[in-house]
């Protein structure tokens, strides 16, 4: 059962659904808010792309006839997915406690913004709003003292999605093991934080010194990485790996 919104919680069960997994979509009677996000007329492709295969059922939660229907179907579930604030399944009463009374051996599957603890976590988040918390727009911009530059493409987003599938996929395997099901909780923002750990551990290594030179991301390998526009106007990459690649790239550029 699928209650995620947006792309950070139905990206992951999208991989879900492209791998077999038979994915209900639950929705409110107005239907998921991604669904509202593009012209009226025109094919909603973020909606599309991230909520294909599933199938899709309209329930008011806040309906005992449409909680009754959510509980017979729990009966019949092996991974119930949600991207909420912390407290909100609960105010539904489909909090964990109450579904695993229902299905002692469901994965209750949850993925978080800004976390499952602390004072923010009960606060909505955004792809945007996880890059900014996280650091990861003052990396794009230079440091601290350049203006924050976001990642396209919906970075944090996407890598929460993926670290949320991973987490199901290994409770999946835990569970062949153990036969008990689970409360499985990640979050956007630790995800983002885990991508980008190479430069957090770089940080930490220099007494908590932050890169703040304004150039872009990568710099400090701008020798063994680079990109490069040729006499015909197109760009090409060198990426170095090794001392043997740069002895061999330095022979050829130097002829």
């Amino acid at each position: 059962l699928d209650f995620t919104v947006y792309q950070n919680g139905p990206s992951a069960t999208q991989i879900l659904s492209d791998y077999g997994a038979n994915v209900i979509k639950i929705e409110p009677l107005r239907g998921e808010p991604l669904r509202y996000l593009s012209p009226k007329g025109r094919l909603n492709v973020g909606f599309e792309i991230f909520n294909r295969g599933k199938k899709s059922i309209a329930i008011d939660l806040k309906n005992p006839d449409g909680l009754d229907i959510i509980k017979k179907l729990l009966l019949h579930t092996d991974i119930l997915c949600e991207n909420f604030r912390s407290g909100v399944m609960n105010r539904l009463g489909l909090g964990y406690e109450e579904v695993s009374r229902i299905n002692p051996k469901i994965l209750y599957c949850a993925n978080r913004g800004l976390g499952s603890k602390g004072d923010w976590s009960t606060r909505p988040s955004f792809d945007y709003v996880a890059q900014g918390y996280t650091g990861v727009m003052h990396g794009a911009g230079g440091g601290p003292s350049h203006p924050p530059i976001p990642i396209e493409w919906a970075f944090s987003d996407e890598v929460g999605a993926m670290n949320f599938y991973n987490a199901i996929l290994t409770a999946l395997f835990n569970r062949t093991r153990t036969g008990k099901g689970e409360h499985i909780i990640t979050s956007q923002a630790a995800a983002t934080l885990q991508f980008h750990r190479g430069a957090i551990t770089s940080a930490a290594l220099n007494g908590g010194k932050q890169r703040d030179d304004g150039m872009r991301p990568g710099w400090g390998m701008a020798q063994a990485n680079q990109i490069l526009k040729a006499s015909d106007g197109k760009y090409l990459v060198v990426a170095l790996g090794s001392s043997d690649q740069w002895r061999r790239y330095a022979k050829l550029v130097l002829l």
